[in-house]
């Protein structure tokens, strides 16, 4: 997760108009953000765990294609859109879960909502 993190900012260091470091980083970045989506599947519970697994593939799938000059209509923007995105919203879910907090509710009881404010989404995900 930190070399992710690291290769993000080497993107922001390196734009888009010095070529080659840029894209060095952001082939290294894309590439190991789908590999950390997809082997953070194997620590989330289920549904979240389906989510981040395919957000990676379809990452590592996008690139693949644009690599091979395949853009499925989307042109090169598009497809630089496909690969990124899922990536930035594997973040923010990931992100929301590890921040949010656990609480144990016992089985007659409801839990405070405002110190539990994720448990109308996790009972909504069930």
């Amino acid at each position: 997760m930190a070399l992710t993190g690291i290769r993000q900012v080497g993107i922001g260091i390196f734009p888009e108009n010095t070529r080659t470091p840029h894209l060095i980083a952001a082939s290294l970045m894309f590439v190991s953000g789908g590999i950390l989506a997809i082997a953070a599947s194997r620590v989330f519970l289920v549904p979240r765990a389906w989510i981040s697994g395919t957000l990676g593939i379809i990452t590592l799938v996008a690139i693949i294609l644009f690599e091979i000059k395949f853009c499925i209509g989307l042109g090169k923007g598009g497809m630089e859109r496909i690969i990124a995105d899922p990536l930035i919203l594997w973040a923010l879910g990931s992100g929301a879960v590890l921040m949010a907090p656990i609480k144990i509710v016992s089985a007659g009881s409801l839990p405070d909502l405002f110190t539990s404010h994720v448990f109308f989404i996790r009972l909504c995900l069930r």
